[in-house]
């Protein structure tokens, strides 16, 4: 019997289902409206309506809800890749894309705010 791998991600992912939007970095509009499906540090994965071929560049923006106390809605805008992007059995005749993205442009205040959802996220 063969023996399964550990993870290899280098940040710890959660599911959590974020309105997010992706768009092509040179064309600056938006592709992809979707919902995410898990989320780190690092990345984020998706369905998408769209193909975008791997190692396209996107710009992205995820919409984290209010999670701490006395939060509020934040916004993370950043830049990523496309490192995958595999075709779903259709949905009524609509295409669907298994879609995951690396982050490669998080700010630190991005990156800090990220941490901080992962984290309450994993609690719950």
């Amino acid at each position: 019997m063969a023996k399964r791998g550990k993870d290899k991600r280098e940040h710890p992912r959660v599911e959590a289902r974020l309105a997010m939007q992706l768009a092509e970095e040179s064309l600056g509009e938006a592709l992809v409206t979707t919902e995410s499906l898990n989320i780190s540090r690092g990345g984020v994965y998706c369905e998408s309506s769209e193909y975008l071929a791997p190692l396209s560049k996107v710009a992205l923006t995820v919409i984290l809800p209010a999670f701490m106390k006395g939060g509020r809605t934040s916004m993370v805008r950043t830049e990523g890749v496309v490192v995958r992007c595999e075709a779903l059995p259709a949905v009524r005749g609509r295409k669907r894309y298994q879609l995951a993205c690396c982050f490669t442009g998080l700010d630190t205040e991005s990156r800090s705010v990220l941490d901080q959802f992962v984290a309450w996220r994993a609690l719950r």
